[in-house]
C-alpha cells in the first residue's frame, strides 16, 4: 500500500468509498462515517475531515500509512516555496504533495487504512478505514457524512487527555476549574454541555461548503 504514480491509477477511483474516520485514543470513541468518490484527492479529504469534526484548519496536518511519526512517506500540502517534496530532506520521510494522491490510490481495498494527523502539538491522530467500495449511484449526493458519534474536541484543548479533563471540569460544578473551563468553552450560565451530542445536520451544512476538486 502507498503512493501510486498517476499513470498507474486504479479503477477504484471511479467508485464510491465509505470510510470511517476515528479519533485515536478517544474514550468514549469519537468518529465520523463519510461517503465520497474514490477520486477524492487527499487535500480535499483533509477539508472534509475538518468540516466533519468541526476543526478550524488552524494547524499543520499530514496523511501517512501507519504511525504518523515513523512513516517513511507522508502526504502533506505543497510548501509555498518552490521545493521538491520528493527530496529526502535530513533523512526524514519522503514527502508527497497530498493534492496529487487520491483516496483510492492510498487505500484501494475494503479494510485498508491510513492515518490523518492534525495539529502536531495536540496530536489529533485519526485512523481512516475503508469500510466499503461501492458502485457509484447517480442520485447520491457526495460527499456526505452518514453517521458519527460525539462532538469533536475543541481546538487547542491539549490533545485527547486534555479534552477529557476539560469535559470533566465543565460538567462538575465542584471542580476548581469549572467556571474557567465553561467560559473557555463559550457556555452561558446555566447552559447545558453535552459532549455526547452529534449534530449531523450542522456537519452536512459544513461539508456542503467544502470546495471540491474540479475534476480536470
Amino acid at each position: 500500500m502507498g503512493y501510486v504514480p498517476k499513470n498507474q491509477k486504479r479503477q477504484t477511483s471511479q467508485v464510491t468509498y465509505a470510510i470511517k474516520a476515528q479519533l485515536d485514543r478517544a474514550d468514549p470513541p469519537i468518529w465520523r462515517n463519510l461517503r465520497l468518490p474514490g477520486a477524492t484527492p487527499l487535500d480535499a479529504l483533509h477539508r472534509l475531515i475538518q468540516a466533519a469534526f468541526g476543526w478550524e484548519d488552524a494547524h499543520l496536518h499530514q496523511f501517512s500509512v501507519g504511525d504518523p511519526y515513523r512513516s517513511r512517506v507522508v502526504y502533506e500540502p505543497a510548501p509555498e516555496e518552490d521545493i521538491d517534496l520528493d527530496l529526502d530532506l535530513d533523512e526524514g520521510p519522503e514527502r508527497v504533495d497530498e493534492s496529487t494522491v487520491t483516496v483510492a490510490e492510498l487505500a484501494p481495498h475494503t479494510g485498508d487504512w491510513f492515518t490523518y494527523l492534525y495539529d502536531f502539538g495536540d496530536s489529533w491522530t485519526h485512523t481512516i478505514t475503508v469500510e466499503s467500495v461501492d458502485e457509484p449511484d447517480s442520485v447520491e449526493l457526495l460527499p456526505r457524512c452518514t453517521d458519527g458519534r460525539r462532538m469533536a474536541p475543541f481546538e487547542d484543548s491539549g490533545g485527547v487527555s486534555g479534552w477529557a479533563e476539560k469535559v470533566d471540569a465543565a460538567r462538575d460544578d465542584s471542580h476548581p476549574d469549572h467556571a474557567d473551563v465553561r467560559g473557555w468553552l463559550g457556555l452561558a450560565p446555566g447552559q447545558d454541555f453535552d459532549p455526547a451530542q452529534f449534530d449531523k445536520d450542522a456537519i452536512a451544512v459544513a461539508i456542503s461548503s467544502v470546495k471540491q476538486p474540479s475534476g480536470d
